[in-house]
């Protein structure tokens, strides 16, 4: 994900910098995607300072075997989704009761 495609408002709480490094350590330690499912998308009304978004869960495989949960919150702004939200998460298969 490129930092011209991030919202004002991450832009606003984190660094250029920091973003990039992130972004180049998630690269570093599980690869790139090599597939995604989506499994959960909820839609948000603006409160306080933050517009109406969205947020998509994903489950992704990564190149070095690694399954995660992704979710972005993104809203849209003149006609553009920006993504305004990224964590990556190691997904656990939990076992059954």
């Amino acid at each position: 994900m490129a930092w011209y495609k991030t919202s004002p408002l991450l832009r606003e709480h984190t660094d250029r910098a920091a973003f990039e490094e992130g972004m180049a350590r998630l690269e570093t330690n599980v690869g790139h995607p090599v597939s995604a499912e989506l499994e959960l998308s909820q839609v948000y009304e603006a409160y306080a300072t933050y517009p109406d978004s969205i947020v998509l869960l994903y489950r992704v495989t990564f190149s070095k075997g690694e399954a995660s949960h992704v979710t972005m919150r993104m809203h849209q702004m003149d006609d553009v989704w920006l993504v305004m939200g990224f964590f990556n998460q190691q997904y656990v298969e939990l076992p059954t009761l």
